[in-house]
């Protein structure tokens, strides 16, 4: 794994120092595998880690500032998606590899489908919705 300088990073946590949306996701993650359990589906549960690479500079005086959001579909060719979550903002960083990771339970008897979008920020203020920015790729 890389290192990263910490001026980089943009993170998001709350006053109290935990992070609300982490923790939900987390509570979330732990209800879904009781009742995979409670069915006796069988399932392994992944972390998925995302990277890029060579990413082209959007902006006139900066690197690139990515941000990736991840969707998995509600049912399997449905194209509903839902939005589990948003990597942290990293700045001037064409290579990034993210911290934030994103769990997820995989069934082996079913196909699921997940959609990783890629975004160029722009205002690095919290709560700035994803149009505000700039999309550079699925």
């Amino acid at each position: 794994m890389g290192c990263m300088k910490s001026k980089n990073k943009v993170s998001h946590h709350s006053e109290s120092g935990i992070d609300k949306e982490w923790l939900e996701e987390r509570k979330k993650k732990d209800q879904e595998v009781f009742q995979a359990k409670a069915k006796n589906n069988k399932f392994s549960l992944i972390d998925i880690i995302i990277g890029c690479q060579n990413l082209p500079s959007l902006d006139t005086f900066s690197a690139a500032d990515p941000l990736v959001a991840f969707y998995t579909e509600k049912s399997y060719m449905s194209n509903k998606w839902t939005l589990k979550g948003l990597t942290e903002a990293l700045r001037d960083t064409p290579n990034p590899t993210f911290q934030k990771s994103f769990n997820m339970a995989y069934y082996y008897d079913t196909e699921e489908r997940i959609k990783i979008e890629l975004y160029d920020v722009d205002d690095f203020k919290e709560g700035v919705p994803l149009e505000k920015h700039t999309y550079v790729a699925q």
